[in-house]
């Protein structure tokens, strides 16, 4: 149900308004601007109805003006209609200027209004659903950024689709450059929230002091450099939803404020004393072994429970390398359009490095690789030359070279390669060279098929057993 303020001093019209809207509408009533000030800090407000003429400056509109100024700092999602019984349209066209949907004189006309209410909410969903759109264009939205169609990956992804529609807290778990702030973003963009504020910020790269003052925000004052008064990631997320990332690397002592946040619901600004309502989704990630912390003393196990109420693993690269072909194809083809370039593909020299490289840093450096790869590389192929100088230290030429220089040395590539030979040249045969239910018996679908069978030139027509 979307919910309507009504700021107006005039009490009788407010409460007609009340009634005639309330059978549809949550509605909540102010008759000054702080009283509205303080409705908006403690609820989502889709639509605001409001009288220009405020207390105590009733002769004039400047609290009125005032307050829709900052209407669109405080709760810039809700559409604000102006109510004026002025008889000159200067004021309203104004307001409109400052921001205001649209405005109505007094008195009013109950079917004139209600249209009015129903055109801007469906304005504001439109606006909802085509930032909603443009997120999905850019790669901020599931699944554009999250490629790959590995089981492991699969069963996550439809868990984040279940959990989702909920408004339970996630914990999002799993080692550096997985892709754990993408399934954050999925889980907001899959809600009911996705129109509402995504906030993140990484508990990690700004020290205690800073981190507090972000997450709380402060008043004007509250320490030296405090010059005006700032909301913090909590006020910021209300009706949405709230990241943090690395959350494995928080004290103590704001493992204690946070718990306390999420107990009692509210919070107070640094060096402010009124308690401050926000309602968010809590969405945590970290890269850190949570239940060691815990035995080690440097994590709280209250604050873990509060935490993990849901946790959703992101699995390594390295347990679902079937998907490195079509990351590198992606990744290939974002960068080569991003700077211009006519890269097509890589050699299978490379493929086959990717394909048994360890990628300690997950994805992320996957992208990272092709990225300068991309910019490097001379022809529209990425050869081995392109990757960076201590990758090509450890591609299969060097392995065996060092095999050479020890015989004690075994080559990983070539092993790797030996039983993926071994394997694929069975499934073939089982499945009379049928690539598509040979893809399925492997779990891998079509073009990985394809590209394995160029990789080890395994055609019927040429397999001589």
């Amino acid at each position: 149900m979307h919910s309507i303020l009504i700021i107006d001093d005039n009490e009788v019209f407010s409460k007609g308004i009340f009634l005639t809207l309330s059978q549809d509408y949550s509605v909540y009533t102010a008759t000054r601007k702080q009283e509205a000030l303080d409705i908006l800090s403690d609820h989502f407000i889709d639509l605001i109805l409001l009288d220009l003429h405020l207390p105590p400056l009733l002769d004039s509109v400047e609290e009125g003006m005032d307050l829709l100024v900052r209407l669109k700092d405080i709760s810039p999602h809700s559409v604000t209609i102006i109510m004026t019984g002025d008889r000159e349209k200067t004021t309203a066209l104004e307001a409109i200027e400052r921001g205001a949907y649209d405005y109505f004189q007094k008195p009013i006309n109950i079917t004139e209004l209600l249209i009015i209410i129903k055109r801007a909410l469906r304005k504001r969903e439109l606006e909802s659903e085509n930032q909603f759109l443009r997120q999905q264009l850019v790669g901020n939205f599931y699944p554009l950024d999250i490629i790959g169609t590995d089981p492991k990956l699969k069963t996550l992804l439809e868990k984040v689709e279940r959990v989702a529609a909920s408004q339970a807290t996630v914990l999002i778990t799993g080692e550096s450059g997985t892709g754990k702030e993408l399934i954050a973003r999925a889980l907001h963009y899959l809600s009911d929230r996705r129109d509402r504020p995504f906030v993140e910020i990484n508990c990690s790269a700004l020290p205690e002091t800073l981190l507090e003052s972000e997450l709380f925000g402060h008043e004007k004052g509250a320490f030296t450099g405090a010059i005006s008064q700032r909301p913090g990631r909590f006020e910021l997320a209300h009706g949405g939803t709230l990241f943090l990332d690395e959350i494995g690397d928080l004290s103590e002592t704001i493992q204690i404020k946070l718990l306390r946040v999420l107990q009692e619901k509210s919070f107070q600004r640094l060096g402010g004393k009124k308690s401050i309502k926000s309602n968010f989704r809590l969405i945590t990630a970290t890269n850190k072994l949570l239940k060691e912390k815990i035995e080690n003393g440097s994590f709280r196990e209250d604050f873990y429970f509060r935490l993990n109420v849901i946790e959703l693993h992101v699995p390594p690269l390295r347990e679902r390398r079937e998907d490195i072909p079509l990351l590198v194809e992606y990744f290939i083809s974002k960068y080569s359009t991003l700077n211009g370039r006519k890269v097509k593909a890589c050699s299978d020299d490379v493929m086959n490095f990717f394909m048994n490289y360890a990628l300690p840093g997950n994805v992320r450096e996957l992208e990272n690789i092709i990225e300068g790869a991309v910019v490097l590389c001379r022809s529209n192929l990425i050869e081995l030359d392109d990757l960076p100088h201590q990758l090509q230290l450890q591609s299969p030429h060097t392995s065996r070279t060092d095999e050479t220089e020890n015989n004690a040395t075994i080559d990983f590539a070539e092993t790797v390669g030996n039983f993926e030979l071994t394997l694929l040249k069975k499934t073939l045969l089982e499945t009379d060279w049928n690539k598509s239910r040979a893809a399925r018996k492997l779990n891998l679908n079509l073009e990985q098929m394809k590209y394995l069978c160029r990789k080890y030139d395994l055609y019927k027509r040429t397999y001589k057993g």
